[in-house]
């Protein structure tokens, strides 16, 4: 009795849930193999190479746009400026930028693209003399998202490091007495901070064989000097002390100046005797200190000396600090000198 009540429990009809379970699965199985066929297809004809080229076109078309833009202090102008800066060699002073950068730019889009057209040629042929206007749902998508990326990269620089804040001028002065100095510069000549009372002088200290961070403040002292250079007149004194007096030497360091473009009449690389250059670097209190590798660590320090001869701003590297130091050199240049 047992025996046949279990033999026709196992063999009869399955129960509604498993029934309904496995059509779940084998509708499962159907829609993953169709979209499984629906990706190859796309991949396989015309549908996705023509999608990537358009990606590339509109990417080429933002990558010229962004570098027309004018660089200016509003978010757009100031994320061209940076783009541009950094990867097309920028120059603030003269507004040029490096033509080969944006050559490069262009030209690995262009390689790409003659590879994707060369090897889904046939579909794309095929597609172009039957029916082009399907191609439109293609290209769309590829404009939509450069338009994105073109419209989110400003907004998201907007929130970094560079974004706007006020200079607290009469906050972070200060009144300090510089020590006095007397060096020599890459030209032979005596330079001494006294000569240059009622004047706005910035000292720093570089090294002519630094690889580090040495050419970058180099570089922002010769932003800073260019963007104050109004009407041709020099409105601003350089001195770059040297940390290496042993090995920078004046005809060195006139090397350093001339391929940084700082042998100007106002900017001055100084060196001297070794115990004398290190006692002014240490009045200046500008740390440093000889690394077993045979560099130099040291700080990277920009001193504002006002009109009266007083230390009134220290600054560092960083976009925002150039900034704060641009501003802080405009003030103390429209100071009246001292009497």
């Amino acid at each position: 009795m047992h025996s046949m009540l279990a033999r026709g429990f196992f063999s009869g009809p399955a129960p509604i849930a498993d029934r309904s379970t496995a059509m779940n699965k084998e509708s499962t199985k159907y829609r993953f193999r169709n979209f499984l066929t629906g990706l190859e297809s796309f991949f396989s004809s015309w549908r996705f190479p023509v999608f990537m080229l358009s990606v590339l076109f509109f990417l080429a078309l933002l990558v010229v746009t962004v570098t027309l833009i004018p660089v200016s202090d509003s978010t757009l102008g100031t994320f061209a400026g940076e783009f541009k800066k950094w990867c097309l060699g920028y120059n603030p002073a003269t507004g040029e930028i490096e033509s080969i950068y944006l050559v490069m730019f262009l030209v690995q889009p262009t390689i790409l693209s003659i590879f994707i057209f060369g090897f889904w040629y046939k579909p794309i042929s095929e597609m172009v003399k039957n029916y082009p206007k399907k191609a439109g749902p293609y290209i769309i998508p590829g404009f939509v998202i450069i338009v994105l990326v073109g419209a989110t990269l400003p907004s998201l620089y907007s929130d970094g490091e560079s974004g706007e804040l006020p200079f607290p001028a009469k906050e972070i002065r200060t009144a300090i007495s510089p020590p006095e100095f007397t060096l020599i510069n890459q030209n032979k000549d005596s330079i001494s901070l006294t000569d240059y009372r009622n004047q706005v002088v910035m000292v720093t200290a570089v090294y002519a064989s630094c690889s580090e961070t040495c050419p970058v403040i180099l570089e922002q002292a010769y932003d800073v000097m260019n963007r104050l250079k109004i009407g041709g007149k020099e409105q601003l004194q350089l001195m770059a002390i040297t940390m290496d007096p042993d090995k920078d030497t004046p005809k060195m360091l006139k090397m350093t100046a001339e391929h940084y473009e700082l042998n100007g009449p106002n900017q001055h690389l100084l060196t001297g005797d070794k115990k004398y250059v290190n006692e002014v670097l240490d009045k200046l209190n500008i740390p440093r200190r000889k690394r077993e590798d045979g560099a130099i660590a040291h700080a990277n320090v920009f001193i504002l000396i006002d009109k009266r001869g007083k230390v009134a701003y220290r600054f560092t590297l960083g976009d925002r600090q150039k900034e704060w130091l641009i501003k802080a050199a405009k003030t103390l240049i429209e100071e009246r000198p001292a009497a």
